[in-house]
């Protein structure tokens, strides 16, 4: 994964974080296990996404997996751009 900025600035610590909650330190946490046995930063780094164990934790189209393909499609600091440009309120000036 192309990654220029620093982890501990991205905001969204994903699979490379620190644990949130109980279910994600838990077993059942299989895509967490995953990456982390891999020696990946998340799944985006991985060329078996979307594997089995995320299909049966989040499904193909759930977000996270959208996130992890434009990931891999456009690099992590052009989607870190991308989402840190669509949570910007709207310029008013613009619209003129």
């Amino acid at each position: 994964m192309n990654r220029d900025i620093p982890l501990n600035q991205i905001g969204c610590e994903g699979c490379w974080g620190n644990v949130h909650n109980a279910w994600t330190a838990s077993l059942q946490y299989k895509v967490r296990q995953c990456v982390e046995t891999k020696g990946f930063a998340a799944c985006a780094d991985c060329h078996d996404f979307p594997c089995a164990a995320h299909l049966k934790q989040f499904g193909e189209d759930s977000h996270y997996a959208r996130n992890i393909r434009a990931i891999q499609h456009d690099g992590l600091n052009v989607w870190l751009r991308n989402k840190h440009r669509s949570a910007q309120p709207a310029d008013p000036a613009s619209k003129q």
